[in-house]
């Protein structure tokens, strides 16, 4: 099963900067193009739509479980703006004490399967892995992101 996490109000909204369709939708184009989107330049894993603002919570849900993060299914949660801003903090934490443990482990570091292939009809084969390098780089930018939406005063559902 997938997982998006959709900002709740949308960003743009919650700062009076979006640009709506005559029948109400934000238009993400001409909003980026005003300047109105902050999240357009940010690297993180866009969600299935590609709507800048939401975030694709399976990544960072997979990576989270394959290093034994306690509850790494937060997004399946709604969350408020508080909450997002904990999450952040502790997910901050978390990673300092990844880094200070493996830091200099990094080549043993495993993370989350990639390429799912479907063996013998019942189980799931993942190809390559994630390494230390990709595991920490979706965790930095997932707490930018948390910490984003948190600021602008939004919080997020999930959707998959």
């Amino acid at each position: 099963m997938g997982l998006d996490n959709i900002p709740k109000p949308y960003p743009c909204v919650a700062m009076n900067k979006a640009i709506k369709t005559t029948d109400g939708k934000i238009d993400c184009d001409k909003t980026i193009k005003a300047g109105g989107c902050d999240f357009a330049g940010m690297k993180h894993p866009v969600g299935m739509f590609g709507t800048f603002c939401w975030f694709r919570g399976k990544a960072l849900v997979r990576e989270l479980g394959a290093i034994g993060y306690p509850d790494a299914e937060f997004l399946y949660e709604s969350m408020s703006a508080e909450e997002l801003a904990r999450k952040a903090d502790e997910l901050e934490e978390y990673l300092r004490e990844f880094k200070k443990k493996y830091g200099e482990y990094k080549e043993a570091i495993v993370g989350a399967g990639w390429n799912g292939i479907l063996k013998d009809n019942c189980r799931i084969e993942w190809g390559e892995h994630s390494g230390y390098d990709e595991i920490v780089d979706i965790i930095e930018k997932a707490i930018q992101w948390l910490r984003n939406l948190s600021e602008i005063g939004c919080g997020v559902e999930p959707w998959y």
